[in-house]
């Protein structure tokens, strides 16, 4: 977890990932987790909208919220999933900002609020507020996928580490995120985080 002193300020969801780590070469290509067919990044979820739709604006949106970061700078912005995890019927846009390499890729969670769309924020485990941002993606001895179970209006980071000797998984951890309707944000839920690392650990 990257912690900042302005509320204002982006947070990268993934605690335990240094950036230098993660973008080592990756052996044969991206490995994404197909931990949770209801709404993991890279699985059908059956529902469209329009989120490509110039008139949104996608890329602009990202750029205000994240104005230290070189959106598109690396790559294309590009809508990865869409999903209603917040429960209102709309469905919410999983947001590649174009800033990754060729194995990783961070994310951003993009929702309508009245008509417009608007970067979701997150308040972490230590209460700081900031716009979503997730990593996707694998290097040789890291990986990080994300996840939703919408009936529950939650998103997660998983993020995985293996052992230099054999591969096998040395550690592996879940941060949940509850959509809060009051505070119009994802709010961090420790038990949500502790229940699904529990099944999600195990796959």
């Amino acid at each position: 977890m990257t912690h900042h002193k302005k509320h204002s300020d982006t947070l990268k969801l993934g605690g335990g990932f240094a950036v230098g780590v993660i973008v080592l070469a990756l052996i044969g290509g991206v490995v994404y987790f197909n931990m949770h067919t209801e709404g993991v990044i890279g699985s059908p979820v059956g529902i469209t909208t329009d989120w490509n739709a110039p008139a949104l604006n996608v890329t602009d949106v990202l750029k205000r919220a994240f104005p230290e970061t070189d959106v598109g700078g690396r790559g294309s912005v590009s809508i990865e999933e869409q999903v209603d995890i917040t429960g209102d019927g709309i469905p919410e846009a999983f947001v590649a900002l174009g800033t990754g390499g060729a194995s990783v890729e961070y994310l951003s969670l993009l929702r309508m609020d009245n008509g417009t769309p608007v970067v979701s924020k997150v308040k972490d485990i230590d209460g700081i507020v900031g716009p979503l941002q997730l990593l996707q993606g694998a290097a040789v001895l890291h990986s990080s996928d994300i996840g939703t179970v919408p009936k529950e209006d939650i998103v997660y980071q998983r993020e995985l580490s293996y052992s230099p000797e054999d591969g096998s998984i040395s550690s592996c951890a879940v941060q949940a995120y509850r959509w809060d309707s009051a505070e119009t944000l994802f709010v961090y839920d420790p038990d949500a985080s502790l229940s699904l690392q529990a099944q999600r650990c195990m796959q």
